[in-house]
């Protein structure tokens, strides 16, 4: 088992519990503070005006940096908000949102806190370690950026393709995160795409060769088997609680260093951040995509282990006769899930043809020796293979 630290952010959850947000941010040091959220998830909830309600009652100010802006905010974006936030002498970034939101947000506190422009930050070998306090009220089922210290920087190359830039350090870890499932947003694809995100990254940790990690295993399995099951409840009751309340807790859990320092395999991600350069889509969707064809590829030389995956965490009865059937009616019902919840199945379904193929190997960073990840070694000819498969568009539902 190797070593880890425990969760680097303060989780606060539960009902109503951004009605105390002035108090959170006055103990952190915050007297006047630059909230940033989409226009549109304003519109769907009002929370910002308790928000705002509380932050005055700690006689803490407060501006909006309210945007309509996309899955991956732009440099661009990033700027306006350092030079709103730098005219406003904030000295505290709260993100309402989506982890999408919260990327925005460190990155402008990030902008803020040092006098160079935010692409020399992503770009140069100094380590930048300033940064302005970052506050998170989250409104979906997060994807790590919200209780890390990671980072991203989005921008269009000169192919016009989404180009990705990531830093990593302790000093952009947010200060809290609070978690209120009533206010989680269940009627946007980023909803589910969160999920899928979530999965992806207990996925990459579970198939690992790493030693002496039974309970972690069943912990994860677990974990990924309320993902897929409250997933599909959402999606036939949106104001659902429960399901709410346990994607919001297994968003904080699938990040916890206690799973998150098991030896993963990235080749999953390395095909996933190609198909979002390629198609600008959430990291959610990508993963969607590539996941079951990925999954059907390694069943071949793993398949005692896909199947277990398709038993412990799909449900699967496991057939020790034909073990073989196991794994493939698993990743049949995992493909299914995804599609059902509105998810892409195909490169069609991303608007992509069979000349995407190509486009996206270009965007996949492959190592020195020409692949990709560690459980499974792929070369590039293993990746066609996967992404190819992916041409083929299935039509069906199960139960």
């Amino acid at each position: 088992m190797a070593a880890f630290i425990d969760l680097p952010v303060k989780v606060i959850f539960g009902r109503n519990k951004e009605d105390n947000i002035g108090a959170e941010v006055k103990y952190f040091g915050g007297s006047k503070v630059l909230l940033v959220y989409n226009l549109r998830f304003n519109q769907a909830t009002g929370v910002t005006e308790k928000i705002r309600r509380s932050l005055e009652i700690f006689g803490i100010e407060s501006v909006d940096f309210a945007k309509e802006f996309g899955k991956n905010p732009r440099v661009d974006v990033i700027r306006e908000g350092i030079e709103f936030a730098r005219q406003n002498y904030v000295d505290f970034i709260l993100a309402l949102g989506s982890s999408h939101t919260v990327n925005l947000a460190k990155t402008i506190a990030l902008g803020v806190a040092n006098s160079v422009d935010i692409k020399e930050i992503f770009t140069s070998n100094r380590a930048y370690k300033d940064s302005l306090p970052v506050g998170v009220i989250l409104t979906m089922p997060g994807n790590g950026v919200e209780s890390t210290g990671k980072v991203y920087l989005y921008e269009n190359d000169s192919d016009n393709l989404l180009k990705g830039s990531a830093l990593t350090n302790s000093a952009y870890t947010p200060r809290f995160m609070i978690l209120n499932p009533e206010i989680m947003n269940t009627s946007s694809i980023y909803t589910y795409s969160s999920c899928v995100y979530m999965l992806g990254q207990l996925i990459a940790k579970y198939l690992t060769s790493t030693e002496y990690v039974e309970l972690l295993e069943r912990d994860t399995e677990a974990i990924m088997n309320i993902v897929l099951s409250k997933m599909r409840i959402l999606r036939n009751d949106p104001a659902n609680y429960a399901a709410k309340a346990n994607l919001m807790w297994a968003g904080v859990l699938a990040y916890n260093s206690a799973l998150d320092e098991k030896i993963d395999d990235c080749a999953l991600f390395s095909m996933e951040k190609a198909i979002r350069e390629c198609f600008d889509c959430s990291p959610g969707e990508s993963l969607a995509l590539v996941m079951p064809a990925w999954f059907d590829y390694l069943k071949e030389k793993h398949l005692l282990r896909v199947a277990q995956f398709a038993n412990r965490v799909l449900n699967i009865p496991f057939n020790f006769s034909d073990p073989m059937s196991t794994a493939s009616l698993g990743i049949y019902r995992l493909k299914q899930i995804l599609k059902e919840c509105g998810l892409p199945s195909c490169i069609a379904d991303m608007g992509g043809d069979g000349r995407s193929i190509q486009s996206i190997i270009s965007h996949i960073a492959f190592r020195k020796d020409g692949t990709i990840g560690t459980f499974e070694l792929l070369d590039r000819t293993a990746c066609e293979v996967i992404l190819s498969s992916l041409l083929i568009k299935e039509s069906s539902s199960i139960n």
